[in-house]
């Protein structure tokens, strides 16, 4: 168990860290790493000019990681939004978020702590929409278990489990690995939910961890500068502006199907929509459904356009930040000239195992990502198949693009990301 107190970045410093486990067939783990806003009541709030933090997990024997959790934070560009959030932990007066958490919970023995952070992720999330069982079925929520926390403000917190490709069906079992990621408004709800979270580790530990860090009853609750009496979540909603639902009220879905749209632009759309293209729109929205539903835009029937740009803008430049790497280096492999292509083939697979790494703790990001990158290998390959008749590096691509479509479909430990 590594559950450090939160890493308290100063004004203009800089700051990096990485971190490598190897674990044994049958070892358990759980990795705290979390940060706050920096010396809030000083005024430096996300004043630092550089953090970054890398964990790597990696089974005993193998080479290469499983699980890539990585952050960084930066800057030192200028290519920010604003000097006053410079890294867009602000959505709105009710959703000022001033600590962030990784939390990586792997092997047997801490399953009990999975299923408590799964069981809040979606308690909070119940709060503001419906949440979906594994069956893809709408389950009753239980809004409960985060006013049980007596928090004192927004949490939001995200729940994933890592898929072990590379692992054997005989491993898989006592191998479960799972990421939440948590942003609080203060460090003490930090502490509160990591606490009650890691309550199952006490009897292995004879210890509950971080309950000396809890001071009060309660978490001081404040909304919009006012407090909060009990009712958090109506007072909340209202601090929000996001309405009640009524059976008077048009759905979401009600009012698009009403909506008439040219002829253009209802193609453009179909175009965008559809599932069975790799370009759909879905693979590439950054979640902006979920941050809509869970009102950090305002009401959900009407946004705030300065937050749902603020959000557009992190999400694109943390997108180009995580993923240009790999594109860089996909590139780089197909356009190489004299190398053995075997040598080629080995090195793609082993940049496909490094992306999904990368990709993994983000479950719905991960399998947008997988279904894109089969999608554009199966089009690829339509489409370089009409000219490899008369073009030699196009019958030599169509033969590398087959091989790896093979592999995908015969080696557990090729996923197809790098498409």
């Amino acid at each position: 168990v590594v559950a450090p107190d939160p890493l308290v970045p100063f004004s203009q410093s800089s700051f990096a860290q990485r971190q490598t486990f190897e674990l044994d067939a049958d070892a358990s783990l759980v990795l705290v790493d979390w940060f706050g806003a920096g010396r809030v009541v000083s005024g430096e709030r996300w004043d630092f000019d550089f953090l970054s933090s890398r964990c790597d997990l990696m089974f005993v024997g193998n080479k290469d990681p499983f699980l890539i959790e990585s952050l960084s934070l930066d800057r030192r560009r200028g290519n920010i939004h604003s000097q006053e959030d410079p890294f867009c932990f602000t959505a709105g007066p009710a959703a000022r978020f001033d600590a962030f958490a990784s939390v990586i919970l792997h092997g047997s023995a801490v399953e009990e702590v999975s299923k408590r952070f799964e069981a809040l992720s979606k308690g909070l999330a119940g709060e503001f929409t419906r949440v979906r069982s594994s069956g893809g079925n709408h389950v009753e929520n239980d809004t409960s278990i985060g006013h049980d926390l007596t928090l004192g403000g927004r949490v939001l917190l995200g729940f994933s489990k890592v898929e072990h490709h590379e692992c054997s069906e005989s491993q898989k079992p006592n191998e479960s690995t799972y990421v939440a990621r948590l942003a609080t408004t203060t460090n003490e709800d930090m502490y509160r939910v990591l606490h009650d979270c890691m309550l199952p580790l006490k009897e292995e530990f004879g210890t509950e961890f971080y309950k000396d860090r809890i001071h009060g009853s309660s978490a001081y609750k404040q909304v919009n500068g006012f407090d909060v009496p009990n009712n958090k979540h109506e007072k909340i909603r209202q601090a929000m502006c996001i309405p009640q639902e009524s059976t008077a009220t048009k759905s979401p879905r009600s009012i698009a199907a009403s909506s008439i749209l040219g002829g253009h632009a209802s193609w453009c759309a179909f175009m965008l929509a559809d599932s069975g293209l790799p370009t759909g729109s879905f693979a590439h929205s950054a979640g902006i459904e979920s941050a809509s539903q869970l009102g950090l835009f305002g009401p959900p029937s009407n946004p705030e356009l300065s937050l749902v740009s603020k959000y557009i803008n992190a999400a694109t430049r943390s997108a180009v930040q995580a993923i240009t790497p790999f594109v860089f280096a996909g590139h780089s492999l197909s356009t190489l000239s004299g190398e053995n292509l075997d040598d080629r083939f080995h090195d793609w697979c082993r940049l496909d195992r490094f992306a999904h790494a990368a990709l993994a703790a983000n479950g719905p990001g991960c399998k947008a990502s997988l279904d894109q990158g089969h999608g554009i290998l199966r089009v690829a390959i339509q489409w370089l198949e009409s000219d490899a008749k008369t073009n030699a590096q196009s019958a030599e691509a169509v033969a590398m693009l087959r091989r790896i479509q093979k592999e995908i479909d015969d080696s557990p430990a090729t996923t197809g990301h790098i498409g």
